[in-house]
């Protein structure tokens, strides 16, 4: 029998579902652009967040150590938005 799902509910999945691979694709290729392992790149990532949270500058130049040309952080954060 059909079942009407809450349309709400089946939009949540999908967004966690887009979200999640949004967010390993970024890792990825983080890793890719600067050699880094994953784990550094999720690092470099959380500060990035957090740069921005916290209201200051969200340029990678306000990183310790400008790992990432220009082109490929607009990418990186295009991802995200």
């Amino acid at each position: 029998m059909f079942t009407n799902h809450h349309p709400s509910l089946n939009n949540h999945g999908l967004h966690d579902h887009v979200a999640q691979a949004a967010y390993n694709e970024a890792i990825d290729k983080v890793a890719e652009l600067t050699g880094l392992n994953t784990q550094q790149s999720l690092s470099l990532l959380r500060q990035q967040f957090q740069t921005q949270q916290s209201g200051k500058s969200s340029s990678i130049s306000s990183l310790t150590k400008p790992i990432l040309a220009h082109n490929e952080y607009q990418f990186i954060a295009d991802l995200f938005h």
